[in-house]
Order: C-alpha cells, then sequence, then structure tokens
C-alpha cells in the first residue's frame, strides 16, 4: 500500500484535481435538473459543492468525487438529500 505520509501522494492527487477536478467543480456548480429537484441556486444561495476523497491503495491511488447538492427546506432542515430522520433513527446524547 502507498504511504499516505509520502508527499509525493498529496502532489499527485493536487495534479489530479489541477486537470480534472475545477472544470468538472465548475460544471456541476451550475447543474440544475428541476426534473429531479437539484437547484444549483435559489435565492441567491449556492447548493452545488464536491467533496473529493482520494486514499492509498495496493495498486496507487483511488480518488472520488462526491457531488454534493445541500438544498434545503422547512421539512427538510438537514437537505433535501439527507437520510429522512423519521426512516433512520441517530442515537443522541442526552444530558442527565
Amino acid at each position: 500500500m502507498a504511504d499516505v505520509c509520502d508527499t509525493s501522494f498529496f502532489k499527485k492527487i493536487g495534479r489530479l484535481w489541477q486537470l480534472h477536478g475545477a472544470d468538472i467543480l465548475s460544471k456541476w456548480r451550475t447543474y440544475t435538473d428541476e426534473v429531479v429537484g437539484i437547484f444549483a441556486e435559489t435565492d441567491g444561495i449556492l447548493h452545488n459543492t464536491i467533496n473529493p476523497i482520494a486514499r492509498a491503495t495496493s495498486s496507487g491511488f483511488d480518488c472520488d468525487l462526491v457531488l454534493r447538492n445541500n438544498i434545503t427546506t422547512k421539512e427538510r432542515p438537514l437537505g433535501v438529500f439527507h437520510p429522512n430522520p423519521t426512516l433512520h433513527h441517530i442515537k443522541k446524547k442526552t444530558s442527565d
């Protein structure tokens, strides 16, 4: 497995971002598909962003670009595309 502490790892990921990531991000930031509820912007608020995830593997490196849309509604204040709290019971810390 590649050593992620090796600075060459970050240089390779940075180079991938320079070559492809910025172009993908600029296209995703302006992408809207009303049929599925993806809006790039509403009322001046931008909703589309990317989370890059890079990891070392036994054969080199993998890099995923996770496309995110963070639009919220009154019914879904954590985000329309986040799990519905009524379906996913998350244990919450209670104060004693």
